[in-house]
């Protein structure tokens, strides 16, 4: 790919992230309208890993699923990884209900992803993300999507 070759060349000097070819690749997206229904389809993928906001109460994990409390409410977000190394997000839809969309990394894909990550709260640890980015034509590349792939906590000492 001629414009991974080119990023590469000046990347260190400019003190750029590392890049690489890839693309996500959408396995699966539901539309889901009630409360319990959300949960449900959420367990069902079987996450390691993620993150969740409920209406009282905002929690990663990184031993699969907890056990939702009842003063939590409904859950409103989430993002997570699965063992397969798929990344789920759930979104509220701008009407009613949630969209749960599952991704994969296509290594193959046209564009191209590096890794952010960003300092988890309450803890020594990060969110790590893959951030995808596409040919826009004359505005560049751009970043299209972003997906969660790990939480590293680091267990030598707490916030």
């Amino acid at each position: 790919m001629e414009t991974l070759d080119a990023y590469e060349k000046f990347r260190e000097s400019a003190k750029l992230p590392r890049m690489w070819q890839g693309a996500p690749k959408l396995e699966n997206m539901l539309t889901l309208t009630e409360p319990d229904e959300v949960w449900a389809e959420l367990q069902v993928k079987v996450p390691t890993e993620g993150w969740l906001q409920f209406q009282s109460c905002q929690q990663y994990f990184t031993d699969g699923l907890p056990t939702p409390e009842p003063d939590w409410g409904c859950l409103l977000a989430a993002e997570a990884v699965t063992a397969q190394g798929h990344s789920l997000s759930l979104r509220q839809n701008t009407g009613q209900g949630w969209t749960l969309a599952t991704h994969s990394h296509d290594e193959q894909g046209t564009g191209l992803c590096d890794e952010v990550r960003h300092r988890l709260h309450g803890v020594n640890g990060n969110l790590v993300y893959r951030r995808y980015w596409s040919d826009a034509g004359e505005r560049g590349y751009i970043q299209h999507l972003t997906l969660l792939t790990a939480i590293e906590i680091n267990a030598d000492s707490e916030e």
